[in-house]
Parts: structure tokens; C-alpha cells; sequence
């Protein structure tokens, strides 16, 4: 059930899904979205954005907006033994409200080695922290590299800490990251 699509200049808005991935949901495959804007949907669960899980799969988002969206921004998981890759480069995730861990983006299970450049991560509120990186349950072998680079961090707000929460020990590479408040 893998696919690839190529998502350019669209407009994702006001969707819902009762568990996860309110605006997109993806299962395998090389998505890749350019231009677009997510945008005011939500999901009970995680990520009122996107949702990205299982099966080998890697994404990009390039210059999106992933913002106002209900449970979070974006959730990237991976199931044991399969890894997920996202790519984020010059995006806006910001507004987002409720996600668990990452009101902005997540992190969990096999989501490794990827890249957040150019981005800001803005005014994201009411969750563990804006950006959260998380193997409690099953740390994968090898342990995953994370690189964010030039990016802007402001006005998120956590009940853990305010921009990227640590649960377990992920190599990780900040970049010339400017927390601006």
C-alpha cells in the first residue's frame, strides 16, 4: 500500500479524523509536499496535521505551513523495525494546539535521521513541549541522528519544557538554532 505521491501548491483545511492524521495520514511510501498549507484540522489522538507511519517510509515538506491544526502538528512513528524519515525545510509549524508530547512535531518509535532546516517552530501551545523526541518503549538499533539547522524557536509553550523534549537518547545536532522569545 505504498505510494508516492507529489503534493504541490494545495491547501489542506478544516479536516478531522477521529484518531490520528486529521489533514493527511500516511502508511509507507515517499510523500512529498511542496508550497502547501495544512491547516485547522484535528485528530483525538495525534497529530491534527499529519501522520506519517510505517514501512520504510520517507518524507519532505518544503516551504508548508502546518499550523492551527488540534492535537498536534506533525506525528512521525515508526513500528518496530521499520524506519521513517521526514525532511522539513523551510516550513512554518506554528498555532498548533494539544499534542501530547510535541505540540509541533513528534517524534516516536523508528522516526530517524531527519533534517528540520530553515524552519521556524512558533507558538505551539499546550502540550509536553514544542518538538519532542521520544524512544521510552523500544529504543531503536541503531539509535537515531536528528539535525536541526538555522531554525527559529518562539513563544511555544509546554507543561515539560518549552522547545524540544528529550525521552531517551537520540543523537542530536543543533545548528545555528535560535530560541527567540
Amino acid at each position: 500500500m505504498s505510494s508516492s505521491p507529489t503534493v504541490t501548491d494545495c491547501r489542506i483545511e478544516i479536516n478531522s479524523a477521529n484518531i490520528s492524521g486529521g489533514g493527511v495520514y500516511t502508511w509507507g511510501g515517499t510523500p512529498s509536499f511542496s508550497n502547501c498549507s495544512i491547516l485547522k484540522n484535528s485528530a483525538s489522538t495525534n497529530a491534527g496535521g499529519i501522520y506519517l507511519e510505517n514501512y520504510g517510509s520517507s518524507s519532505s515538506l518544503n516551504s508548508c505551513h502546518i499550523a492551527e491544526n488540534y492535537g498536534g502538528g506533525i506525528y512521525c512513528a515508526g513500528g518496530s523495525g521499520t524506519d521513517v524519515v521526514l525532511d522539513l525545510t523551510n516550513c512554518l509549524i506554528a498555532w498548533n494546539f494539544w499534542g501530547s508530547d510535541g505540540t509541533a512535531i513528534k517524534f516516536s518509535g523508528s522516526c530517524i535521521n531527519s533534517t528540520i532546516i530553515n524552519c521556524t517552530i512558533g507558538n505551539n501551545n499546550w502540550g509536553g513541549s514544542a518538538v519532542s523526541i521520544n524512544w521510552t518503549s523500544f529504543p531503536p538499533d541503531p539509535l537515531p541522528a536528528f539535525t536541526f539547522r538555522n531554525c527559529i524557536f518562539s513563544g511555544n509553550s509546554g507543561y515539560a519544557v518549552r522547545e524540544i523534549l528529550f525521552m531517551g537518547h537520540p543523537p542530536l545536532t543543533l545548528a545555528r538554532l535560535s530560541p527567540r522569545r
